[in-house]
């Protein structure tokens, strides 16, 4: 302890007397005695905090450690690689935090724990590839499809396969600012309404060709179907990232061949993208072609053994229908605007459509 001196009122010693250090620790003083002794307190004191320490950084780095661990072992690849990585980075965290002994200049030493850093949120996998029937091959040279503004029709060689009902479009009150635009009004809904060809995410599919392939479509099962209804994020079995829909029993994307151009002044078609065919409980969709579940099962039926692209036509030939009230505050709940909508945004969609839609306007995508 060098010069340190200790002071200190005692028995038999004057508080103006300055007493070392080694005096104050000689076995059989009564001030040694009560100085070790508060020493004693001291380090036990030093000892508790540093163990409290030691065990909150464990704490903290465990989680870290089982969710890294946890999502390695769902995922292969070389993101399973790096998650493990990141596993057993936090576990070293955990496994080289010590508390070190008396006298030691650093009681707890430990990995910093930025070096486990948490793995990347990961969006949940859903569904299964289509794989065609073992040894099959198809009876069609030539198969094709043609949505019409009311039905998508399947044919192969000619010959009708399956009809069934089908829309695109948003079934809500057209927003102010689109009806301007296209020369239409408020009072017109999107669903299956070429005038609106144009406008991104709201408005039906442009007219035109379109392709998909059989091996690109994801099926899905009930309970996924409910997921999907709610809302989220999610990849598909290929990989592909979908937000939540009423996207049914399955979905293929579709591949633009040709694309008609919109009304002037009414959005642009050549700019739109995202296209599928898919299935679905409700009327509506986004720009997709939505042919309900009945129409997933018209396909999974005869595509069997056709590894050809299926050319999809795209021709409105009907007066846009009309939606009334219900259904639009049905697809206000479905489609209620923001990106990721909550139940509280739903419950505002609706009621949005049942007043009459979008009366003070908005802008278009």
């Amino acid at each position: 302890m060098g010069d340190s001196k200790v002071q200190r009122d005692a028995p038999g010693v004057s508080p103006s007397r300055s007493i070392s250090a080694d005096e104050a620790v000689e076995p059989g003083s009564d001030v040694g005695a009560d100085l070790a002794a508060s020493a004693r307190r001291v380090q036990r004191k030093a000892e508790v905090e540093e163990r409290q320490v030691a065990e909150t950084q464990t704490a903290a780095a465990l989680p870290v450690a089982r969710m890294a661990l946890t999502l390695a072992g769902e995922d292969g690849g070389a993101q399973a690689s790096e998650r493990a990585r990141a596993a057993r980075a936090a576990q070293g965290a955990v496994g080289n935090t010590r508390v070190g002994g008396l006298g030691e200049r650093s009681a707890v030493q430990r990995v910093p724990l930025q070096s486990a850093a948490a793995p990347a949120f990961v969006t949940p996998k859903v569904g299964k590839r289509y794989v065609h029937p073992p040894g099959v091959k198809s009876a069609y040279k030539r198969i094709s499809g043609e949505f019409d503004g009311r039905e998508f029709v399947l044919t192969g060689d000619g010959v009708v396969l399956a009809r069934v009902g089908a829309v695109s479009g948003r079934p809500v009150s057209v927003r102010v600012d689109d009806a301007r635009k296209c020369g239409g009004t408020s009072a017109d809904s999107y669903l299956n309404n070429p005038r609106y060809v144009g406008i991104a995410e709201f408005g039906p599919i442009p007219e035109g060709e379109f392709t998909f392939n059989a091996d690109q479509l994801a099926m899905f099962s009930l309970s996924e179907q409910a997921r999907f209804t709610l809302g989220g994020h999610f990849t598909d079995p290929f990989g592909r990232p979908m937000h939540g829909g009423d996207w049914g029993a399955g979905r293929a994307p579709l591949r633009p061949n040709r694309v008609e151009p919109a009304l002037p002044g009414c959005g642009n078609t050549a700019r739109r993208s995202g296209f599928y065919i898919h299935g679905g409980h409700l009327s509506g969709s986004s720009g997709c072609i939505d042919i309900g579940n009945a129409g997933i099962e018209a396909l999974v039926a005869h595509i069997g053994g056709y590894r050809k692209p299926v050319v999809v036509k795209v021709r409105y030939r009907f007066v846009a229908p009309g939606v009334d009230r219900l259904e639009r505050a049905a697809g206000g709940f479905t489609y209620p605007g923001p990106k990721d909508p909550g139940l509280v945004d739903r419950i505002k969609g609706a009621l949005r459509e049942l007043r009459g839609g979008d009366a003070a306007g908005g802008e278009s995508e």
